[in-house]
Parts: structure tokens; C-alpha cells; sequence
């Protein structure tokens, strides 16, 4: 059963607060970690991912969470890395897989955590892409497929419409490479 404190506070809240004391109480009052409270099956974890929140993700992970839960439409939180800021994608990836993610679950429509990157993420979209200075962006998309390489992703896994991560990435990317 999902808790909260006597001040209606959840565990989700102290994670967008980045209170992890409070989270530290709940973990010690028998807070069952893997628990998908939210609307769409979401886990404390998947939150934190999505929120790019390095420091909580690695707190969860050494408190048990799982890198492999799933929501509702199949995705880990190795699959919300398209969906958080950039700035610490690395740091989260290496996190999750070092803690056991599989780099190449599949989602409801066999996305892998790269290919829901690479279709999902801002960072390959072309309005997105003639912003960005070219060095700049070339550095972004470098480290984190050098990141999912690193840990074995499979960039021929195509999903349920036949997309591939290295097809998709031709496709947006013919341009720039």
C-alpha cells in the first residue's frame, strides 16, 4: 500500500523536493519501494528519472528500487531518459544500468530505451537541431548513444511501425552526419 506522511506528504513529493531525510524516514518505516501509485503506473523511480534527478535515482536504486519496472505502457525508467533534461541523462543512464536496467526492454510498442530517445527527445528533432550551434549538438548526440552503445543497446531493434534507432536517426539526422 502506497504511504504518506501526517503532513499528507508522499514519497513523490520529497523527490521533487530533493528531500531525501524525509524519503531516508519513509524507506525506514517500511515504504515498499516498487509500489506504481501514479495514473499511468508510474514508481517513485520512473518520477526522479523523468525529473533528471541524479542524486535520487542513485538513493532509490541503493534503497531497493527496481530499474526494471514497468508502467502501464511497458517503459522502465531507462525509457523516460528521452524525456529529462540533458544535462544529466549520462549520469542516469550509467546508474540504471549499472544497477541492472536492461538497455534493450521493450515497451507496448517494442521501443528500446534508445529508440524512445531517439524518437521522443527534442535533441533529434530538426527545428530543434538548427537552434543548437553544430559542435554543441554533435557533443549531445555523441555522448548519449556512446552511453547506450557502451552498454550494449541494440540499434537494430525495430519497434511495432518497423523503426530501428539507427533508421530513425538517418532519417531525422541524414544532414548532420
Amino acid at each position: 500500500m502506497y504511504c504518506q506522511s501526517k503532513s499528507n506528504l508522499r514519497p513523490i513529493n520529497l523527490i521533487n523536493r530533493n528531500q531525501l531525510y524525509l524519503l531516508e524516514k519513509f524507506i525506514n518505516n517500511n515504504y515498499q519501494s516498487n509500489i506504481a501509485y501514479l495514473p499511468n503506473g508510474e514508481t517513485d523511480l520512473h518520477q526522479a528519472v523523468y525529473r533528471a534527478n541524479d542524486i535520487v535515482v542513485r538513493y532509490l536504486l541503493e534503497h531497493g528500487w527496481n530499474p526494471n519496472q514497468k508502467d502501464k505502457n511497458q517503459r522502465t525508467p531507462l525509457h523516460y531518459t528521452g524525456l529529462m533534461d540533458i544535462k544529466s541523462f549520462v549520469n542516469i543512464i550509467q546508474l540504471l544500468c549499472d544497477y541492472g536496467a536492461n538497455i534493450n526492454e521493450l515497451d507496448l510498442q517494442h521501443n528500446t530505451p534508445l529508440n524512445s530517445f531517439i524518437l521522443v527527445s527534442k535533441y533529434f528533432r530538426p527545428y530543434y537541431i538548427e537552434q543548437c550551434e553544430e559542435l554543441i549538438y554533435r557533443d549531445i548526440i555523441i555522448r548519449y548513444l556512446w552511453c547506450f552503445l557502451a552498454y550494449k543497446a541494440d540499434i537494430n531493434i525495430s519497434n511495432v511501425f518497423g523503426n530501428s534507432p539507427l533508421e530513425v536517426v538517418q532519417i531525422q539526422l541524414i544532414s548532420f552526419f
